[in-house]
């Protein structure tokens, strides 16, 4: 299912209780060819259940700890438990040769199992803190350049191949350089911090934004024409102009952008990432050219506006 691309999020689950239950499957055949206590005093295939437990940390998902964890737990328990009931484990007739039984050491393995749950998720914490760090951008909280090229990335290649449209928008805030000058860098900074958090609470949970560099911001737009696209990078556009920045003693800073738009399949020439980008970014040029505080996302606005300013000249 992988390799046709058919991810599912069971999978994980699946192969990882798969794993703890080969271990016990392993301890049970000794206990059925062998004897009880033969199974609870493995050295060897018992420790085998710190290894599938720890290995599902590398899926950076705690639920799956959590759940095997649990999961092999539950079965190591269940067969002390059936062989407590089935069997005199402390009869020196017939379990001699396998070593003496000790309730204290069945108890402490599943403690040790237990420990070793809590450190697979403190192992998963610490990835997705990292991820969570390396992913973002630290004045904003928004997804940072790196991740956003790679989400653009998987989501063309799956729009490809499934022919579903997906569109992006590249935002460059107006007159973003006159506000540093005029009012310092700080509110520099208040402004690209709110920018980020109305474009992070105005679009959908499968989209992606991201600052892409300076006083520029992208989203991507999984399942969305160009034109939809259009439609809320304009909803976006017009409510953050309406809402003003406070700046204290009573002043106020309107704040806007503009805004290039592309998508695939409508834009045909647009058959990567990086050509689907460059469209957006051409875009965005004829927007600012055009006057600013407005979003483009046809080729035949971008002519109109180079033809008005050859006129001009």
């Amino acid at each position: 299912m992988l390799r046709r691309g058919q991810w599912r999020p069971w999978i994980g689950f699946v192969s990882s209780a798969l794993d703890v239950s080969l271990v016990t499957t392993a301890l049970v055949t000794f206990l059925i060819v062998g004897t009880p206590i033969l199974a609870l005093n493995s050295k060897v295939t018992f420790e085998m259940y710190f290894l599938a437990i720890t290995a599902t940390s590398l899926r950076y998902d705690a639920r799956i700890c959590l759940s095997v964890g649990v999961l092999a737990w539950l079965q190591y328990a269940a067969l002390w438990a059936y062989s407590a009931i089935r069997f005199d484990l402390h009869d020196p007739v017939h379990f001699a040769d396998a070593g003496a039984y000790s309730a204290i050491d069945q108890v402490t393995r599943l403690i040790l199992l237990g420990v070793t749950v809590l450190l697979a998720l403190n192992l998963v914490h610490r990835a997705q803190r990292l991820l969570h760090l390396g992913a973002r951008d630290r004045l904003t909280g928004l997804y940072n350049r790196g991740h956003f090229d790679r989400a653009l990335q998987l989501e063309f290649e799956r729009s490809k191949r499934y022919q579903h449209p997906i569109a992006l928008a590249i935002l460059d805030i107006d007159h973003f350089k006159e506000v540093n000058d005029q009012h310092g860098h700080p509110t520099g900074d208040r402004v690209l911090r709110a920018i980020a958090d109305r474009l992070a609470a105005g679009v959908r949970r499968t989209d992606v934004v991201a600052r892409y560099g300076g006083e520029e911001f992208v989203v991507l737009f999984p399942e969305t024409t160009r034109d939809n696209a259009l439609a809320r990078i304009e909803a976006l556009r017009t409510a953050i102009g309406e809402s003003a920045l406070e700046l204290g003693d009573g002043r106020t800073l309107a704040i806007g952008f503009s805004a290039g738009i592309a998508a695939y399949p409508d834009d045909a020439a647009a058959i990567t990432p990086d050509s689907l980008l460059a469209r957006a970014d051409d875009r965005l040029l004829a927007a600012k050219r055009g006057g600013r505080a407005r979003s483009i996302a046809h080729d035949e606005e971008r002519r109109v506006t180079v033809r008005q300013e050859e006129l001009a000249r």
